[in-house]
């Protein structure tokens, strides 16, 4: 497989001396999520091995990536709205 793709987040941590969960202020990045996606295998597939059909965003794709949250997208509700919408 390719590298992988790197993505900065901000990621919650125990804090053993004061027994709780610590949260980085203001979004502060402190973490490192490796990440690899369905395209990274394209270039390894063999040939006639694999099919690809276009579709309308809108009827097809509704994202969960992150927990609810005012102002979030791709979360829960988000991906439930999209549904709703589309019936």
């Amino acid at each position: 497989m390719d590298a992988y793709h790197v993505a900065k987040k901000a990621v919650p941590y125990w804090d053993d001396e004061k027994k709780a969960l610590v949260k980085p202020e203001g979004g502060k990045k402190n973490g490192v999520k490796f990440e690899l996606f369905i395209f990274d295998a394209f270039p390894h597939i063999k040939e006639g091995g694999f099919g690809l059909m276009e579709v309308s965003r809108e009827e097809e794709f509704a994202p969960i990536k992150n927990k609810n949250e005012p102002n979030q997208v791709d979360t829960p509700d988000t991906a439930r709205d999209l549904i709703s919408n589309l019936h």
